[in-house]
């Protein structure tokens, strides 16, 4: 499962950056960079939690490459489509937005869920202000857009 949904996280990760390059090079380059840092702490927690399941290192490592590799299908689909069809990126980018955003909400909403106030006092407000700086964050830069 873990090995599935990275697949299709490195995809959408693949796609965002193909889209980019077809805007130019300057933005390919900067959501490379941008990706990357979000990757490495994400490839290494996956490398862990597949080294908890009971995987050896050598499979590990085969598992989270083969994972890794979706990027570059996703990479080269985001091209082509970004070359093909015109205005195509925008979309792309909101798609891949939604998602990287989907992920980090349903991270923090379970840590909500699971808190109990009386032995964790004030993890349930801390974790519901970052869901709302993130919510007014995102719908600052949807009224700011153009």
């Amino acid at each position: 499962m873990v090995i599935m949904g990275d697949g299709l996280h490195n995809f959408s990760d693949g796609l965002a950056i193909g889209a980019a390059f077809t805007e130019g090079l300057s933005s390919g380059l900067s959501t490379s960079v941008a990706v990357f840092c979000h990757e490495l702490p994400h490839e290494l927690g996956d490398f862990a939690v597949l080294l908890k399941a009971g995987m050896t290192v050598r499979q590990a490592i085969l598992y989270n490459v083969l994972s890794a590799m979706m990027a570059y299908l996703g990479m080269i689909t985001g091209i082509l489509i970004g070359h093909y069809a015109e205005n195509i990126s925008t979309w792309i980018f909101a798609l891949t937005a939604g998602l990287f955003m989907y992920v980090a909400l349903v991270d923090m909403v379970s840590d909500c869920r699971f808190c109990i106030p009386e032995k964790q006092p004030g993890i349930f407000t801390k974790t519901s202000s970052h869901l709302k700086t993130s919510w007014s964050s995102s719908a600052l830069c949807i009224l700011s857009y153009r």
